[in-house]
């Protein structure tokens, strides 16, 4: 790419939708296993050295993800320091859980920072949810 950006923005939704449901195709057949922190970490740096970041209404790492964080020995309290490493980009940094053993994705809630912390059991209110998020960082 031109720019020297190797994943250009979307030009219109019918785009965004294209890559949302690449998205979704791909995560159905990838194998067991976690990169949450380091996709997390590597998303935000990406962000960080964006030459755009004048541009607040689209500083955002939305990750999506089950909340089997003891599975993977993942520390919710190493995922919120991640979250806000960088303070220009960390109000933007959310996390989103789409499932949950017994009450795990609301105990990791707890431990994020205050309204970064989506729990999402029933896939349907994920458009809420994300409506949610963008809304309020625009209402800011």
């Amino acid at each position: 790419v031109s720019d020297g950006n190797l994943f250009p923005p979307p030009k219109d939704e019918a785009e965004r939708m294209n890559i949302l449901s690449k998205m979704v195709a791909h995560s159905q057949y990838t194998l067991s296993g976690d990169n949450t922190l380091k996709a997390t970490d590597a998303a935000i740096d990406r962000m960080a050295h964006d030459k755009d970041m004048d541009n607040s209404t689209e500083n955002y790492v939305i990750v999506v993800s089950d909340a089997n964080f003891s599975r993977y020995n993942i520390s919710p309290q190493r995922f919120g320091d991640i979250m806000t490493k960088d303070a220009r980009i960390a109000p933007g940094v959310h996390l989103i859980m789409l499932a949950s053993f017994d009450d795990e994705a609301q105990t990791i809630v707890k431990k994020l920072p205050v309204g970064q912390g989506h729990v999402c059991l029933n896939t349907s209110d994920l458009p809420v949810v994300l409506r949610d998020i963008l809304s309020s960082a625009l209402s800011q």
